[in-house]
C-alpha cells in the first residue's frame, strides 16, 4: 500500500507519468506557494505534449494517509528534514520531498538530494546544508513557521486543495532535478535509483 505522500521513481529507464504528484512545502507561506505553482501552471499550458494523466495537489508542511486513508501530520523529524531540504535545495523541492518520503524504501536525506539534484553541480554543498539546518536551531525555527501556515485541517477536511484545485492540475515538470531548461523525457524524472 502506498501512501498518498509519494510519487513512482525513476528505474534507470522506466518512466512513469500516472501517478498523482503532491508538494509539501514547509518552507514557504502558503500564498507565496500559490502563486508559484500559478505560474508554472501557465507556463506549462504551453508544453505540447504533455503527460495527460500528471496531477499536482499541494499539502502545507508535511502530511500523509495511511493504509486505512486517515490523515496525519509526519513525525517531527520528517517535517524538521523537508523544512530544511526545501530551503536548501532552492526552490527544486518537488523532487526532494517525494523522494525523501518515498515508500516503503525510504533512502536517507543524502541520497535524496543526491537523486533530486543530479542534474546540478551543488549536491554535495546542498547536502551539508540541509543537514546543519536539520541539527540547529534554523531548522526548528522553520518547521515552527510553516505550521503557522497551515489551514485548519481538522475542521475543513482537505479544504486547501479543494478550494484551490484548479490551480493543481499540472506538475511542475522544469523544477525537477534542477533543469533549467526542458529536455523532453527528462523533465519526468525526478529521481533516480542508485
Amino acid at each position: 500500500m502506498h501512501l498518498v505522500f509519494s510519487i513512482s521513481v525513476l528505474f534507470l529507464t522506466t518512466v512513469s507519468c500516472n501517478d498523482k504528484v503532491i508538494i509539501a512545502d514547509s518552507s514557504k507561506g502558503v500564498y507565496p506557494t500559490l502563486n508559484y505553482l500559478k505560474h508554472l501552471n501557465n507556463f506549462l499550458k504551453k508544453l505540447n505534449p504533455y503527460p495527460a494523466n500528471f496531477t499536482l495537489q499541494y499539502l502545507p508542511v508535511c502530511e500523509v494517509t495511511d493504509e486505512k486513508g486517515y490523515r496525519k501530520l509526519c513525525f517531527d523529524s520528517t517535517e524538521l528534514d523537508a523544512a530544511c531540504t526545501q530551503k536548501y535545495i532552492k526552490g527544486n523541492f518537488l523532487p526532494t520531498i517525494l523522494c525523501f518520503n518515498e515508500y516503503p524504501d525510504t533512502p536517507s536525506l543524502e541520497k535524496c538530494v543526491e537523486r533530486s539534484i543530479d542534474c546540478s553541480e551543488e549536491a554535495a554543498g546542498v547536502t551539508l546544508n540541509i543537514k546543519k539546518c536539520a541539527h540547529s536551531n534554523e531548522g526548528q525555527n522553520l518547521m515552527k513557521k510553516a505550521r503557522k501556515a497551515l489551514p485548519m485541517l481538522n475542521k475543513t477536511p482537505n479544504g486547501f486543495i479543494n478550494k484551490k484545485a484548479t490551480l493543481f492540475n499540472k506538475a511542475p515538470k522544469e523544477q525537477l532535478c534542477g533543469l533549467k531548461s526542458l529536455k523532453s523525457q527528462e523533465a519526468c524524472q525526478p529521481c533516480r535509483r542508485s
